[in-house]
């Protein structure tokens, strides 16, 4: 739109010397100064010195700057991934001999941008949360290199992020983004539902809410000509939060641990908490579409009979130690638990009896029958059986026996 400078030129023989003196521009996508100096001798591509300034730029616009030495899937990246954002207080230095563009050797010549970026928002790969909000400092050159002060990724605030193409003449150009998040625990827990991961863990983590913060520690590896084998690490800190897990189960409370983030698992050593008046322990391990959980716990018998309604809840005491596995696939929970129900006394007449020293062996086992009817198996020592069948609306059918019947 507005073009104005000084400039001089001089051909002697096949040599020409360009002077630009002062230089002003602006367009659509930004405005600047620039000065510097060509030669060309006849051969090759010419010797350069030039800087130039931007006073503001359109991130949108950058493909378009870009030299064409740069690959073509990184220029499709930039043009994609930079949806939005401002530059300013930009600058370009451009030195040496063109032929040796862009001066891997920094003896031989300079090619580099850098700019001050605000509001940035990224859309670093398909299928990924976009990070918006990007306050920035941006370098090009033999590659690109974004650092970024500030950012928001869904809820969580990020910082420390750095995103850079380390090579662009790379025959396999790589992005690669790394920081931390900082915020609610169930921002997240929605990351993980919105990526990529979710599917490859069996949406393990849709319907879990939470309470309380944590931070996020990533890293993507993205290769731009392979956007769909880009790898992912990552560490989640759960700091005192309450998680519900499923409606209808009491949530855990004081919870604090790590779930460790893959491309395609999620895991945890372990994550402790309470549950039901209890200290509980998990380990998680998810593999190709199943997600196997650990957990062993003390629960205090009142308190769970009272959570789930149960009668006779005024007749037991105590608490005692319980272990569970649960397997989770393709959205069914099978699950068995096992105690020996030490701690625990009851007044229910006999058999059903109990000091709270004894130790009696309850096992509960839950599976998914046909038609989407789950069902639970119970054994109390050799007192007591019961199998329980449930459908979504409720309660098909039930039997109990006492004693050393079978429940059928």
């Amino acid at each position: 739109d507005l073009l104005r400078g000084h400039a001089r030129w001089k051909v002697t023989g096949d040599v020409v010397d360009v002077k630009l003196e002062s230089l002003r521009f602006e367009s659509a996508d930004a405005a600047g100064a620039a000065r510097g100096s060509y030669r060309h001798t006849g051969e090759g591509p010419g010797m350069i010195d030039l800087a130039a300034t931007l006073s503001r730029a359109d991130g949108r616009a950058v493909w378009r700057y870009l030299p064409k030495v740069i690959g073509q899937d990184v220029r499709d990246w930039v043009r994609r991934g930079i949806v939005a954002g401002q530059a300013s207080d930009a600058k370009l230095v451009l030195k040496g001999n063109l032929a040796d563009f862009p001066f891997r050797e920094r003896e031989k010549g300079a090619f580099q941008i850098t700019a001050k970026a605000a509001d940035v928002k990224l859309d670093y790969a398909p299928g990924w949360p976009v990070i918006e909000g990007i306050d920035a400092v941006l370098s090009f050159g033999v590659g690109m290199r974004v650092v970024a002060e500030r950012g928001n990724l869904l809820g969580a605030q990020l910082s420390d992020v750095v995103a850079e193409i380390p090579d662009f003449e790379s025959f396999d150009e790589r992005l690669k983004i790394r920081g931390e998040a900082h915020g609610p625990t169930g921002e997240f827990l929605r990351f993980i539902d919105q990526s990529p991961v979710s599917e490859k863990i069996d949406n393990f983590t849709r319907g879990m809410k939470a309470t309380g913060n944590g931070k996020l520690d990533l890293t993507l590896d993205i290769p731009l000509r392979r956007v769909t084998e880009s790898r992912v690490s990552g560490e989640f800190q759960l700091q005192n939060n309450q998680v519900h897990l499923s409606e209808g189960l009491a949530p855990l409370t004081q919870v604090n641990g790590r779930l460790l983030l893959t491309e395609s698992s999620i895991s945890s050593p372990e994550i402790t908490g309470r549950i039901f008046g209890g200290p509980v322990r998990a380990g998680i391990r998810s593999h190709a579409d199943r997600v196997a959980v650990q957990v062993g716990g003390t629960s205090n018998v009142t308190e769970l009979f009272r959570h789930f309604g149960l009668p006779a809840g005024d007749r037991l005491t105590g608490s005692t130690a319980w272990k569970s596995a649960i397997d989770i696939r393709h959205h069914q929970i099978d699950l068995v638990i096992d105690s020996d129900l030490v701690g625990v006394s009851s007044l229910l007449p006999e058999p059903l009896a109990k000091a709270a020293a004894s130790p009696l062996a309850l096992h509960v086992e839950k599976t998914n029958a046909e038609a989407g009817r789950e069902q639970y198996r119970a054994t109390l020592g050799n007192i007591a059986q019961a199998v329980v069948i449930k459908r979504a609306d409720g309660l098909e059918r039930a039997v109990v026996a006492i004693g050393s019947g079978e429940a059928r």
